[in-house]
This record gives C-alpha cells, sequence and structure tokens, in this order.
C-alpha cells in the first residue's frame, strides 16, 4: 500500500493537474489512516487473544 502511494506522489509531482490519480491518492491515504486506526484501537485484544 505505501509503495503505492510513494508511486502516485511521484506521479502527481510530474503530472500536476491529473485529477483521478489525486482522488485515487487521497482514497488510499485515507484507507491507510483508517486501517492504523483500527490496529491502534484494537491491537492490545488482539495480542491478549494469542
Amino acid at each position: 500500500m505505501k509503495k503505492s502511494i510513494n508511486n502516485l506522489r511521484k506521479h502527481l509531482k510530474i503530472h500536476k493537474k491529473d485529477k483521478h490519480s489525486k482522488m485515487g491518492l487521497l482514497k488510499k491515504i485515507n484507507r491507510l489512516k483508517k486501517i492504523n486506526k483500527y490496529k491502534s484501537r484494537c491491537g492490545e485484544k488482539e495480542n491478549t487473544l494469542l
């Protein structure tokens, strides 16, 4: 996931008016934020079950 985000960032530095790629980048960043938030919230519960 992080590689694709970095690739989109590089692409957007060159193609600044590419709106569709920008929206895709924002969606991936928000998805990553949600996953990290979920992991931080439920991390203790998962570790105690193992």
